[in-house]
């Protein structure tokens, strides 16, 4: 017996997104893939899934959209998205990283705040310095503030507001990864001698 494939919704809503975008009709769409009208509508409109064979079909009118997008597999429309994702990806779980660690930092009133000196551009309100720097100012203060972040004294380490110490970007950054890592040993030793008591 042949297997019914469900319907998505997301198929349905992206085939939409693309006939709009490309300012084609579905009548349009069916000359273009020889797929039938009723089955175009249908799909459009939720009451059939959209098959492989006929994504497959669509996918080949528009270069550059995605197979596994258009299945809804993916959120990412053309490759360029796909690829430019795969690039920040590394970037965006090392911030989810930091986030996490900060708000432990946060709960034992402890935080990490750049020592800047007065007199340095680096302490004027972000809007204020950007008004007034030109594109050869703010690389010079780019400049600076990764020459700044290197020095011991570069973060000052807080506790209720007062000073504990001071530390390097890096030796913060270092901090970080090292509390995220032993959190998550810690807790997989937890979860590996369990499963030891259970066998």
């Amino acid at each position: 017996m042949k297997k019914q494939v469900e319907i998505n919704p997301i198929c349905a809503d992206r085939l939409k997104k693309l006939i709009v975008e490309h300012g084609i009709t579905q009548t349009r769409l069916c000359e273009m893939t020889a797929i039938s009208m009723n089955t175009i509508s249908k799909i459009c409109n939720k009451k059939s899934p959209l098959t492989p064979y006929v994504a497959g079909e669509i996918i080949k009118c528009f270069p550059g959209t995605r197979y596994e997008w258009l299945m809804g597999v993916d959120d990412f429309e053309t490759e360029l998205l796909l690829q430019g994702y795969k690039a920040i990806k590394p970037f965006m779980e090392k911030k989810k990283r930091e986030k996490a660690v900060s708000a432990f930092f946060h709960s034992l009133n402890l935080s990490f705040s750049l020592n800047v000196p007065k007199t340095s551009p680096l302490n004027a309100p972000t809007e204020e310095f950007l008004s007034k720097a030109t594109s050869e100012g703010i690389e010079e203060a780019l400049k600076e503030y990764f020459d700044f972040a290197q020095l011991p004294n570069a973060y000052a380490i807080k506790k209720d507001g007062e000073i504990l110490g001071y530390c390097s970007e890096w030796e913060m950054k270092t901090l970080y990864e090292e509390i995220f890592d032993f959190a998550e040993f810690s807790v997989l030793k937890l979860c590996n001698r369990r499963e030891q008591d259970n066998g």
